[in-house]
Parts: structure tokens; C-alpha cells; sequence
């Protein structure tokens, strides 16, 4: 598919490029991608794996971490992460090592540095949801993985929609698991995981990470991790006091798009919108959230609505990050996202841009 997938296969599949430090996002996806991008030479053994702080802005602190983690290794890898290119290459250049970067978020703004081997099939949009997770694109470019695992990360990412997309069907065939009727075991190790990155434990999605890359049936051992059902349950039951919060609270800021501004000590800012949307298919929900466990002030926009156009669209994100806000989304199919990270303190001014953004994508009137 191109020189990139080649060049990205060379140095993700040989062992003269590991170990490596992996760097990954912290949901389902990231850590399924994590796992197969350190496993893809058939020996993770020595390397490192690394969350940016649940941020997607990398910041002094863990520059100089993934800085400390490079000596020693040979490659950076970077999956699941839809951040610019600039922040891509400030990275490269503080690791100072040959870099992969794998993803399936739309990307207005893809590296252009030589010293970056960037793989993103979707970063032009993916409206037929061909790139339904980033582990999927991995699995395509290194020719192997456990599949069950990459089923886990479509429905991590897709949730029930997962069902009806080509991709999972077909990992769960080769897993030798129906697709419907078995759909509960990817999704509890989604839920799982989840679970731990709702409450802000970046301490036990690295180590899980870790261990899922050097032993066999990653899914069979997020189920039986007694601390992730612990850190799900909590998570699920503060999921639930919100939402209850939010039903009936939803402001119609503009035709068509509903609002809710929520606060709670973990980070639900995206199932939140998920579930919200879920409940009101023919509109687009906009929840702007502050997290008390890690600081976190976030937007998400979402809908399930057909025909709605991508909220992730590039002149939107670009707008965003011209506005110096870190902004992202997918618009694969049924995912029809936006995400937007508000510096501290600042949620309110995300939420306008974001509103404005929205206003005029649909064409409406003042919010």
C-alpha cells in the first residue's frame, strides 16, 4: 500500500530495531495496537510502554521520560494517538530514535519528517469504515496478532456497532467465535480496560501493556485481572450517577445539537457522549466534562445520526488547533466523532470554539 507500509513493516517486524519504546493511547484500541506493534518481531522482551498522561499534549515530564526510556532501545513507536504532526516529530527528536507512527484518526496534519514512518490509511476520513481501529491497521501492515484481541479494539472503538463492521466479523471467525453471539467476550475485555482508563490508572494499563506482549491470549488475561474488574465496577457505577445527572438536562444549544456539562472524579467525557448519543440517534451531543481524578477538561461531539456530516472533518480540526486547541476525531461509518482537550481551567472557551465549529459545519443559526 505504499513505501510507508513497507518501511514501517521493515522496522517493526526486524530484530535489528528492537527493543522499542511504545507509546499508546489509553483505551482499548491503544492497548490492543500497543501489544501487536512491540510483539510484530516475535519478541517484546525489553520494551517499554508508555502513557502520555491522558493527554494529547505531550508535555516537559514525559518528554524526558520517553527520553530516559530510548537509551537502550532502537525504535519509537507511537499507535492510536490523532495528534499533529509537530507534536509527532517534537517527539521523535526528544527519543532521538527511528520512529513508526501507526493510526486510524482523521489527520489534517501528517508528519512530513523523513525521521517519521507515518502508516494512517484513514487520515483523509474513512466514511465506509474500512480502518475501524488501530490495531486492525496494524495487524494489515505486520501480518499477524492474536484476532480476537484486534476484535476487542473495534468494539472498544465501535461498541455495539462493532457487529455489523466487515473486520470484526471476520476476527472473530478466524478466533473461532461468532460474531453475535459471542460478541460479549470482546466486549467485556473493552470494558475492562476501559475500566482502568476511566479511573486514571495509567500505572496499570503500562503494566497490562506489558504483560499482554509477552504471554499468549491476551483476552483470556484482561478477563481473569482481578484489579481491572475492580477499577470497571467503580467506573461503571459513577458512569451511571452521571448519566442519570444528564438525562432531561440536555440543552438544545442549536437545532439538532444537544449539550450537557458534566463533572465527576473519573474520566467519562467519551462514554458519556457514546451513551448520550445512543439515546438520541437523530442528534448530534456535545458534552463538555471535568475529570477531579486527573484534572482532565474535555469536549466530545458524537452522533449516530445518518447523513450527519463528520464532525472530525479537516477544516474543522484544523480550525480547532488554530484556535490552539487539541483536537481530533474519526468519521468511520457509524463513528462519528470529535474530541477536544481544554488547557486547565479553560473548558467554557473549548466549549465555544466548539459550538462555533459546529455552527458552522451545520450551517445553523446563533447558539
Amino acid at each position: 500500500m505504499g513505501l510507508s507500509w513497507v518501511r514501517a513493516r521493515e522496522l517493526l517486524t526486524s530484530g535489528r530495531f528492537r527493543p522499542a519504546v511504545v507509546v499508546f493511547h489509553w483505551d482499548m484500541d491503544g492497548v490492543a495496537s500497543a501489544v501487536l506493534a512491540a510483539s510484530a518481531a516475535g519478541d517484546a522482551g525489553g520494551s517499554a510502554f508508555v502513557l502520555p498522561g491522558f493527554r494529547f499534549v505531550f508535555d516537559k515530564p514525559f518528554l524526558d521520560r520517553v527520553r530516559g526510556l530510548a537509551r537502550g532501545r532502537r525504535l519509537l513507536v507511537v499507535v492510536d494517538l490523532g495528534v499533529p504532526g509537530g507534536s509527532l516529530l517534537l517527539l521523535q527528536r526528544y527519543a532521538s530514535r527511528p520512529a513508526v507512527v501507526v493510526d486510524h484518526h482523521s489527520q489534517p496534519e501528517p508528519p512530513g519528517d523523513p525521521a517519521i514512518v507515518y502508516v494512517n490509511p484513514a487520515a483523509r476520513g474513512d466514511p465506509a469504515g474500512n480502518w475501524p481501529s488501530a490495531a486492525h491497521v496494524l495487524r494489515s501492515l505486520v501480518g499477524r496478532g492474536d484476532p480476537l484481541l484486534v476484535a476487542a479494539s473495534i468494539v472498544g472503538d465501535l461498541g455495539p456497532a462493532a457487529r455489523a463492521n466487515r473486520w470484526y466479523q471476520k476476527y472473530m471467525v478466524e478466533a473461532g467465535l461468532h460474531p453475535v453471539r459471542d460478541y460479549w467476550v470482546p466486549q467485556e475485555c473493552a470494558a475492562l480496560v476501559d475500566g482502568a482508563s476511566a479511573m486514571g490508572r495509567a500505572d496499570v494499563l503500562e503494566a497490562l501493556a506489558a504483560r499482554l506482549s509477552l504471554e499468549g491470549e491476551p483476552c483470556r488475561l484482561i478477563l481473569e485481572d482481578g484489579v481491572l474488574h475492580s477499577l470497571r465496577a467503580q467506573a461503571e457505577a459513577e458512569l451511571e450517577d452521571l448519566l442519570a445527572q444528564a438525562r432531561g438536562a440536555g440543552e438544545e444549544v442549536m437545532p439538532g445539537v444537544l449539550l450537557y456539562r458534566l463533572e465527576g472524579l473519573g474520566r467519562h467525557a467519551s462514554k458519556l457522549a457514546r451513551r448520550l448519543a445512543a439515546e438520541h440517534p437523530d442528534k448530534i451531543v456535545v458534552v463538555a466534562y471535568k475529570s477531579r481524578a486527573t484534572g482532565e477538561e474535555r469536549v466530545y461531539a458524537r452522533t449516530y445520526k445518518r447523513g450527519a456530516p463528520p464532525l472530525a472533518a479537516p477544516s474543522l480540526i484544523r480550525r480547532l488547533r488554530s484556535r490552539g486547541l487539541s483536537a481530533g476525531g474519526k468519521s468511520q461509518g457509524a463513528n462519528n466523532v470529535l474530541a477536544v482537550e481544554a488547557a486547565p481551567g479553560r473548558l467554557g472557551e473549548a466549549l465555544d470554539e466548539v459550538l462555533e465549529a459546529l455552527k458552522g459545519l451545520l450551517g445553523a443559526g446563533s447558539v
